[in-house]
């Protein structure tokens, strides 16, 4: 019974084994997980709000999908900073804290095209004087 019990031992013991290297061959294969576009760095460009072009610089740090990103206007002496993700597809969602007349907070949905050099899309703007809406298009 002894020797059945180290057999059947034996055997579980190396199924778990050969799983565990069939996963790690896999990973290894595959990368690990999904490959997110390299979207990190500077981007020159602007936002277009009811007629009127703020340009600036888009500043992007990237560690996987998320997004640590700094938008510099110095004509309007407005720097908003904030966060968000890329997606494998290369649509992106920022959100951006800004400070003009008061405090408020930006959405930026778009797509990034182009090998990830180009940035585009809509914008939605909410703070103390309502909500405001347009686009952006930043390039690296």
């Amino acid at each position: 019974m002894k020797r059945r019990m180290r057999e059947v031992r034996g055997l579980v013991a190396g199924s778990l084994t050969a799983a565990v290297l069939v996963s790690l061959s896999a990973c290894a294969a595959f990368g690990g997980g999904p490959a997110y576009p390299s979207v990190a760095g500077a981007y020159n460009g602007g936002v277009s709000v009811e007629g009127q072009a703020i340009d600036g610089t888009l500043e992007i740090v990237q560690e996987g999908p998320d997004l640590t990103v700094v938008f510099d206007a110095p004509s309007f002496g407005l720097t908003a900073e904030g966060d968000g993700s890329v997606g494998v597809d290369g649509e992106a969602r920022v959100f951006l804290d800004y400070d003009l007349q008061c405090p408020g907070r930006a959405e930026l949905v778009g797509e990034f095209t182009d090998e990830g050099t180009r940035f585009a899309g809509r914008m939605v703007a909410v703070d103390c004087t309502g909500e405001i809406n347009g686009t952006f298009s930043f390039r690296r």
